[in-house]
């Protein structure tokens, strides 16, 4: 797997699909400002493994985006709908960020 090949190929061979790496890029981009935001209201991360990145600094959190993204690639062009699945779960991850983050808000305005 050489995400920098599969990118080529996936340009190239592919372009019909370069859109889903683009809203990969996006989805993974909120997923980090909204985990942020919550957080710094003081709701804790849900997913262990990255409680534990964003405990190391969120320089790391963002590296571990970046690795993720890299994958992305061969991941498009191998599996399609096992990707197509995983944006739908990163939409509902970050939908889930946004509905936690209004609802710390309200908390925050009433009490």
């Amino acid at each position: 797997m050489n995400p920098i090949k599969d990118l080529s190929l996936l340009y190239n061979q592919y372009p019909d699909r370069l859109h889903l790496l683009v809203v990969f890029i996006v989805l993974q981009i909120l997923d980090i400002l909204t985990t942020q935001s919550f957080i710094s209201m003081g709701h804790p991360e849900g997913n262990p493994i990255m409680a534990w990145v964003i405990r190391k600094g969120w320089t790391w959190v963002w590296v571990v985006k970046l690795l993720i993204i890299c994958l992305t690639p061969s991941m498009t062009l191998h599996s399609p709908r096992t990707f197509t699945v995983l944006l739908y779960i990163y939409l509902f991850v970050i939908v889930s960020n946004t509905h936690v983050v209004r609802d710390l808000i309200k908390l925050s305005l009433h009490g």
